[in-house]
């Protein structure tokens, strides 16, 4: 979720959310993560036919939008085995399920299911990850676009964290300026934007809660670089 996001790569745009990495134990790990990112591709930038304005998507036509040999069961245990919650099953009955992607879209979706944040207590942290170069241009610019895709994305919570540079925003008064921000099912926190640059921090890895330090990997090692 640079400041130059669009579509994934490695990433699963959320934001600060990390990968489109499914968690995964024993073996099959590598095909389960190359169809986990190729699902997110599709949910969030290129679907196929019959999306609903929630972003909800027939199982069955997504396999057959796969380039990568697919089948339901894999869609299922890509959604059950995510630890980050990026995607939602849901039971259309006699037998046909539905998937779509909480967030990181590009495509405009007319009901998104994120919930409003009405005051900022409701989110006492929320980050959004980038990296020197483009917080050099957010600085530049004096605020932080969603780019190319349908908003900004922030962690509200240490799971949702990947990169090692991050912009800490001020929700307070980022809300009383009247920047609208709503919450996808898995927590990350979004907003259309833009966000004004005196309503960020650039904040670095010793600035992050313990709870949160702990979830990044090698951190004693980027503690050490820091200083």
């Amino acid at each position: 979720m640079g400041a130059g996001a669009g579509r994934d790569s490695t990433d699963g745009g959320a934001a600060a959310a990390s990968s489109s990495e499914p968690a995964q134990n024993g073996k099959g790990d590598d095909r389960l993560t190359s169809l986990s990112k190729e699902m997110a591709n599709h949910l969030r930038h290129d679907p196929p036919e019959g999306m609903d304005g929630c972003g909800f998507v027939r199982v069955s036509a997504l396999v057959d939008r796969m380039e990568q040999e697919t089948s339901p069961e894999e869609v299922v245990q890509i959604v059950r085995l995510d630890d980050k919650g990026r995607y939602q099953l849901e039971d259309e009955g006699e037998g046909e399920l539905r998937v779509r992607a909480v967030q990181g879209h590009s495509v405009p979706l007319k009901n998104p299911l994120h919930d409003p944040i009405c005051a900022p207590e409701e989110v006492p942290m929320a980050v959004h990850a980038t990296s020197p170069e483009n917080w050099q241009k957010i600085q530049q610019s004096g605020e932080l676009r969603r780019m190319h895709r349908t908003h900004v994305h922030f962690a509200s919570e240490p799971k949702h964290l990947r990169a090692n540079d991050w912009a800490c925003v001020d929700l307070r008064r980022a809300i009383q300026a009247g920047i609208p921000f709503c919450r996808a099912a898995n927590g990350v926190v979004l907003s259309e934007g833009p966000i004004p640059l005196d309503c960020l921090e650039r904040v670095m890895l010793r600035d992050l809660p313990e709870e949160w330090q702990r979830e990044i990997p090698n951190r004693e090692r980027l503690l050490q670089e820091e200083r």
